[in-house]
Formats: C-alpha cells, sequence, structure tokens
C-alpha cells in the first residue's frame, strides 16, 4: 500500500504591524567570499609503514604552545611547531611500559588513538584503546 504524497506547504505571511512580508526568493549557489588562507607550516608526518602498523591510517593529532603531536595507529610523534622537526617516535607500547600499570594497555595498544592538548591545564591527554 502507498502513501501518498503530501502537498508543499501555502506561503502563510506574517505580518509585523500591518505590512506583509515579500516570500524569500533564492538567489543562487552561495560562493566562498574569499579564499582560505595558506597553511603556515607544511611537514611530513609519521608515516602509516614504519610508525603506523597499516592501513588504515587513522591519523590524530593536535597542536600545543610548541610542539605537534601526531598519532597514527599504534605510534605517537613528537614534532617542533616551529620548523617540523621531528623531536621522537615512539609506539604506545613503549609509551605505556614505561609506568606498568599491570593491565592490557602496558603491551597492547591496537590503535585508534586520539591526543589532545588542554589549554587550560597545559598538559597533553592521551585516549587509547587496548582492545
Amino acid at each position: 500500500m502507498e502513501r501518498a504524497e503530501l502537498p508543499e506547504p501555502g506561503f502563510h505571511p506574517v505580518t509585523v504591524q500591518g505590512v506583509v512580508p515579500e516570500p524569500s526568493i533564492p538567489v543562487g549557489t552561495p560562493v566562498p567570499l574569499a579564499p582560505a588562507p595558506p597553511p603556515i607550516g607544511v611537514f611530513e608526518g609519521l608515516d602509516r609503514f614504519n610508525w603506523g602498523a597499516g592501513s588504515p591510517p587513522d591519523t590524530n593529532g593536535d597542536a600545543g604552545p610548541n610542539n605537534y603531536i601526531q598519532t597514527v595507529n599504534t605510534s605517537i610523534g613528537v614534532f617542533r611547531k616551529s620548523d617540523g622537526f621531528q623531536q621522537a617516535a615512539f609506539t604506545f607500547n613503549t609509551f605505556m611500559s614505561q609506568g606498568s600499570f599491570g593491565n592490557l594497555c602496558d603491551t597492547n595498544n591496537f590503535g585508534d588513538p586520539v591526543v589532545l592538548y588542554d589549554t587550560f591545564e597545559d598538559r597533553w591527554s592521551f585516549l587509547i584503546s587496548p582492545f
């Protein structure tokens, strides 16, 4: 059984002090007013073959006052914002084994991390999954 299509609603003007407004007419396709500015700095980040443990790369990152930290699947890269120099790169297993928390995150990080810089507390946060 098919349902009949409803007709379009009619124009019901709302009067403001007795003046009936004209119905709005679409002018055309919106266009950007100005082009986007070029990036301030561009540099190569971690690649998925040496640091990211394959495909898909699941790239994530955030910028702090002096550094950009990038995560790709199972790895972390720390880059200097001023010139893009890679200051460090390591896996999440290496990172988490330093604390020895006694759980699966110490040695079994399978990827899809999220890194955030907390401007209020001036600190970095990582969210990783053991599964």
